[in-house]
């Protein structure tokens, strides 16, 4: 009996490290992992999750269509940026590199700083929230239509 848990166990990590070495795609570490849940009540505060995001991570495969329609579902921006964040945390050491890609391509490097720092630029910060303000008519808010 436990000769075939050994075999068993044996076998697994054989097939999960073939999986690793065909994909590349570790999954998160855990000392990310808990950065990430220490830090994700003010990620949920300063990130945008819009579509201009949403289909970054779509097409950069980081999130799929359900993800990606049910970030979209939710009512307001925290719980988008939470319900993403959620998502993130599931996802590959791949899928936080793309992430950060991703938030740079929308302005949104100073989420990749607050990840990589632990601080805010908040000039970028304000800026952002000045222009989003001024777009959508609602200084303050962070919603999206």
């Amino acid at each position: 009996m436990i000769y075939i848990t050994i075999i068993i166990m044996i076998s697994f990590l054989f097939c999960m490290t073939l999986y690793f070495a065909v994909t590349g795609d570790l999954p998160l570490r855990d000392d990310v992992r808990r950065r990430l849940r220490r830090t994700k009540a003010k990620l949920v505060e300063i990130l945008c999750t819009d579509r201009d995001l949403l289909d970054h991570l779509l097409c950069m495969n980081v999130i799929n269509e359900t993800d990606h329609q049910s970030v979209l579902a939710e009512c307001t921006m925290n719980q988008r940026n939470a319900r993403l964040l959620d998502i993130v945390l599931r996802g590959s050491e791949h899928s936080l590199k793309c992430f950060g890609e991703a938030l740079r391509l929308v302005r949104q490097g100073y989420v990749v700083d607050y990840l990589e720092k632990g601080t805010v630029f908040y000039h970028s910060f304000i800026v952002w929230t000045l222009t989003i303000g001024v777009q959508e008519g609602q200084f303050g808010q962070k919603r999206i239509h």
